[in-house]
């Protein structure tokens, strides 16, 4: 089964991608791991280190898949570009909020 590691955003924690993880988990096509960093405490290499020591260890020789929220996805980035031997086999850098994009001009929805 492939992993997928998943990255939560700037001020949250990696309980905030759990509903999100139990989704991917009940699909059963993937095994999922939560990534959890210090967003605000840690600089982008640390994050970078971080992930590439997490990722070193979740390692099982299948595909590797990355999906980050808003920091997560830019951490994701950076990784990708200080470690290419690791690049994940597909990375999604997330998109904002659901909410978020109700708030954008000519958007409807309740926001």
């Amino acid at each position: 089964m492939s992993k997928i590691i998943l990255l939560h955003g700037l001020h949250m924690h990696s309980w905030v991608m759990k509903p999100l993880a139990d989704m991917l988990e009940k699909s059963k096509a993937f095994d999922v791991a939560l990534f959890g960093y210090y967003s605000v405490w840690h600089t982008m290499p640390q994050h970078t280190q971080a992930l590439a020591e997490f990722v070193e260890k979740h390692d099982t020789g299948e595909p590797l898949h990355f999906a980050g929220h808003s920091l997560g996805g830019l951490v994701l980035r950076h990784f990708a570009a200080a470690h290419p031997e690791k690049s994940p086999a597909a990375s999604l850098p997330s998109v904002r909020p659901t909410k978020a994009a109700g708030r954008r001009k000519g958007c409807s929805g309740s926001g």
